[in-house]
């Protein structure tokens, strides 16, 4: 028994010595950060800016203006969100909307369009029978990329 217990003690210490190495795996994927189709990218961004927006949309409070400033901030080029700051809106200019609805995160879509740093979001609204659009100007900037522009598409 003794010579079984001594085996074990040999055997459990050489196991312990042996050092094993990780094995280190290589890939040939390009971190997301580091992406090289600008255009995912931008798709990317508005798909992150539009979830947030109508998030905020829906659970907000208009008090809550100090949110949506650090949203559109984040999101915008300065330039357009001083332009949006200034202007006298009756609607939202990036819903194309006095109000939202949450069915409007199910059927939001985002597209390239032909024009150069142009993409189109539209939305189907239940009593509309018809898309509600927005077009927007993406541009890279050294934060990433930013709506740098929008123009409502009424149908």
């Amino acid at each position: 028994m003794q010579k079984i217990w001594s085996a074990l003690v040999i055997l459990s210490i050489v196991a312990c010595t042996n050092k094993v190495e990780p094995q280190t795996t290589t890939t040939t994927e390009a971190p997301k950060e580091l992406s090289t189709d600008p255009e995912k990218e931008a798709i990317a961004m508005l798909e992150s800016f539009y979830t947030k927006y109508l998030n905020q949309c829906l659970e907000l409070p208009e008090s809550a203006e100090d949110q949506r400033t650090a949203l559109l901030q984040k999101y915008c080029t300065p330039e357009l969100y001083k332009k949006i700051a200034a202007a006298q809106l009756d609607s939202d200019p990036f819903l194309n909307a006095q109000d939202c609805n949450p069915e409007w995160l199910k059927t939001f879509k985002i597209k390239k369009t032909a024009d150069k740093d142009s993409y189109t979001m539209c939305y189907t609204a239940t009593e509309e029978p018809e898309p509600n659009c927005v077009n927007l100007v993406v541009i890279a900037t050294p934060d990433g990329f930013k709506i740098s522009d929008l123009e409502l598409n009424i149908l």
